[in-house]
């Protein structure tokens, strides 16, 4: 017979939910560099038309640019494909990240299911954050308001307000960048080439490599950030018999700061960020022993062994129901749970 140790478990389910929460962060990401290389590509086209309309294939030459007006269409071209892509793209961006937040909750909350004792109770919160605080109590009679407050409320942090602050400086520095080649007779290819030249921010970096990290600082922070999802999950399960342990991942990537972290619990320490743009350390959940929680327990094995008995009260060792199992019979309140924080 075999015993499972809710300790190791719990670290397994997170290393599960870790996976495929990567694989959606890839799929959007992904999307996010293509609709971004497609807005280039439209770019170069209209730059190359203005260019040549005003120029043929010789030289720039500034003060004609300026008088033609022929770098004030460029900028207004620039920023029409930024709008467009911000219009068309940026919102399944928000919405992504928001789902990714309720998947977060929901493994989360999951986890705890699985590795604590069947009398122990644990909660799945309605909305997120705040909302989702006041009402688990009483959710059945404020479910009508949590809905109407979760379809107003977008993500905490939302990505296409980074996202306009970015493209806003990379557009004044590709038309300045144009310009000032204008002086100095660039072609029309000199000038298309600055689409994928420019580069913004102090130090400066190239748009895909802004747009990289900040998607991925934003998904942190909607899943295991500060505020994210595990804390929703958390916050909902305030008297739940867990600690939450700092795991630094184990790669040559980790940062000193997190590597000197790993394993500490959260309520020993003030840290109460996500350490650093693009982190992939988190809290995860660390379950009480099962005997120190009123879990069964048997001669033999550790305090922390899942122990179940069967009907006539004999032990028959340990059993984890997977997510997507356990997701069928609690189906009806991860709907409303989904409703409340405005995704259906």
């Amino acid at each position: 017979m075999r015993y499972l140790d809710n300790k190791k478990v719990a670290l397994q389910l997170h290393e599960e939910t870790r996976r495929e929460m990567r694989k959606m962060e890839n799929v959007v990401l992904e999307s996010l560099r293509n609709a971004w290389a497609e807005t280039k590509k439209h770019m170069k086209a209209s730059i190359a038309l203005h260019v040549v309309n005003d120029f043929g294939n010789g030289p720039m030459n500034k003060p004609e640019a300026l008088r033609r007006g022929t770098l004030f269409r460029i900028e207004k071209d620039v920023q029409r494909l930024i709008d467009l892509m911000k219009a068309h793209f940026l919102p399944s961006v928000d919405n992504a990240l928001r789902e990714a937040r309720f998947q977060e909750m929901l493994r989360t909350v999951w986890i705890m299911r699985q590795t604590l004792p069947p009398a122990v109770k644990v909660h799945l919160p309605l909305g997120f954050g705040a909302v989702a605080s006041v009402t688990r109590e009483s959710a059945r009679e404020r479910l009508d308001l949590v809905i109407r407050e979760g379809k107003n409320r977008k993500s905490d942090m939302s990505f296409s307000t980074h996202f306009s602050s970015w493209t806003d400086a990379y557009k004044s520095a590709l038309v300045h960048n144009i310009a000032l080649g204008s002086i100095n007779g660039a072609t029309v290819q000199d000038a298309t080439d600055e689409v994928d030249a420019t580069k913004v921010g102090s130090p400066s970096n190239h748009m895909e490599a802004v747009l990289d990290r900040l998607f991925l600082t934003m998904f942190a922070a909607n899943t295991f950030g500060v505020g994210g999802g595990h804390d929703d999950a958390m916050d909902a399960n305030p008297d739940a018999p867990v600690n939450e342990i700092w795991q630094a991942r184990a790669d040559s990537s980790v940062c000193d700061d997190c590597a000197a972290m790993d394993g500490v619990k959260r309520s020993e320490t003030d840290l109460d960020v996500t350490l650093h743009p693009s982190c992939r350390c988190a809290w995860v959940v660390d379950p009480a022993a099962w005997a120190d929680v009123g879990g069964d327990s048997v001669e033999g094995q550790p305090s922390t062994a899942m122990v179940f008995r069967d009907e006539d009260g004999n032990p028959v060792g340990g059993a984890v129901v997977q997510f997507n199992d356990w997701i069928t019979p609690n189906l009806e309140k991860i709907k409303a749970a989904r409703k409340a924080a405005g995704l259906m």
